[in-house]
């Protein structure tokens, strides 16, 4: 299992557009979370089950590239 967590201005639309990258890909969600932050942000973190690391890479470029979150970690590691 691998997590890909981000921060998010608006995770209505990025935990929608990264679900739909998600179920593109052929993953498999595992779990979802979204948390408030004290500015007024967002911390979102989806669990994915995968086959192929290069994919997941692919999927943490395509997630990213929504609005260059300010925080990426991918694995448990800041990327």
């Amino acid at each position: 299992m691998h997590t890909l967590a981000f921060r998010s201005p608006d995770p209505l639309d990025h935990v929608c557009r990264a679900l739909d990258a998600i179920r593109k890909m052929g993953f498999h969600l595992a779990s979802l979370r979204v948390d408030s932050d004290a500015d007024g942000g967002f911390r979102v973190s989806i669990a994915i089950d995968v086959h192929e690391l290069l994919t997941v890479g692919t999927l943490r470029e395509r997630v990213s590239s929504f609005s260059a979150p300010a925080s990426r970690r991918y694995s448990g590691q800041e990327v």
